[in-house]
């Protein structure tokens, strides 16, 4: 579908996009008003085209691009996008996708989702506990409803993205640090020993809770000492396998995992399954709400006090690049400045580079 047009000096003329090709719309950079024209001509020949694009629903769209994920993206993101997506369609399903209002979509992201807590005395309202959507998710809500519309454009199921002008929060800054007391207490209050397992692979690999839930037996190599998997968060952009580099009681753990489990993932729940995404947030959350701790303290906090503390002891940047996969070491630059806080850390260094201390007091 054209979208807008330009002038091109090179040739003299009015341009637009439509599909693949390059349609010249008029000649003279003063028949901008020809070109126009010419340009609304094309657009109607597009509308004509889609004869049902003015009676698909939001559920209509939403079904369009979940069924096209399936066959693209990895099982956990299928599951996130039909998680949101899901609820979307519970609120806006019914209506017709070219008019929905970015208003009312801003109206449902601001929403509040009510959890009951306990049960009420009889006779008496249920208590409920207002959880609200972080800024964050909101994020990324909006970035899956971007998604999700866009392609419905390139598909010409829909003339233009009604959600275009819709608002993205802010993400939230997930630099929150595990202090040792903090992490010896989550580690005391959890009883089952899978978890347990879980979060001592978390702390002493610095790979993220996905990695580790998707580990199998294939996937290690204990003559190298080394996990190696194919699929991960940077696989289509790097082409490379994802290759977690294992201590002396990580491989130690790792084999005793692989007899206990020769088929399927090695870190599994007590009921013998793999630890999906939501399950790992749940059980964070209920942790650290028994325990008084902050609401920043998620899973991911380990991976990032792994980088942090690693930087802090002086392990030169490329390499705690790519002991935690990341593709260059600009991300740990941009992102790991929690360094900045390790002000003790920082003290020494100054005196490292200033001993004997130079010139005189006043």
């Amino acid at each position: 579908m054209p979208r807008k047009i330009w002038f091109r000096k090179s040739k003299g003329a009015w341009y637009t996009q439509f599909g693949r090709q390059q349609v010249k719309l008029a000649e003279g950079f003063d028949n901008k008003t020809e070109a126009q024209q010419a340009f609304n001509q094309l657009l109607a020949e597009d509308v004509q085209r889609l004869p049902r694009a003015h009676k698909l629903t939001v559920a209509d769209i939403c079904k369009a691009f979940l069924d096209h994920a399936r066959g693209q993206l990895a099982p956990n993101t299928v599951d996130w996008y039909e998680r949101f997506l899901g609820q979307f369609t519970r609120t806006f399903g019914c209506c017709i996708a070219s008019r929905l209002k970015v208003a009312n979509v801003s109206q449902w992201l601001e929403a509040q989702k009510r959890v009951p807590v306990g049960r009420a005395p009889k006779g008496q309202r249920r208590p409920y506990r207002v959880l609200k959507w972080s800024s964050s998710t909101r994020h990324s809500v909006v970035n899956c409803l971007r998604s999700t519309f866009n392609r419905a454009v390139r598909k010409r199921l829909l003339l233009n993205n009604p959600l275009a002008d819709l608002e993205r929060p802010a993400m939230e800054s997930r630099d929150h640090l595990l202090a040792p007391e903090d992490r010896r207490a989550i580690l005391t209050s959890v009883k089952d020993r899978e978890f347990r397992i879980f979060l001592y692979a978390l702390a002493n690999t610095g790979a993220r809770p996905g990695e580790i839930a998707s580990v199998t037996a294939a996937h290690v190599d204990l003559t190298e000492g080394i996990w190696r998997l194919t699929k991960h968060k940077t696989a289509k952009r790097t082409g490379k396998p994802r290759t977690i580099v294992l201590i002396d009681p990580m491989k130690k753990l790792t084999a005793r995992l692989m007899r206990e489990h020769p088929e399927g993932p090695l870190f599994v729940n007590t009921k013998g399954q793999a630890f999906t995404c939501n399950a790992i947030r749940c059980r964070i959350r209920n942790i650290r709400e028994r325990l008084g701790l902050g609401k920043k303290v998620v899973a991911y906090c380990y991976r990032h006090t792994f980088i942090t503390e690693a930087l802090a002891r002086g392990v030169p940047v490329a390499k705690v690049a790519a002991v935690v996969g990341h593709t260059t070491y600009r991300m740990i630059e941009k992102h790991y400045d929690h360094l900045s806080q390790k002000y003790d850390d920082l003290r020494q260094a100054i005196v490292t580079a200033v001993s004997p201390p130079l010139g005189q007091t006043a």
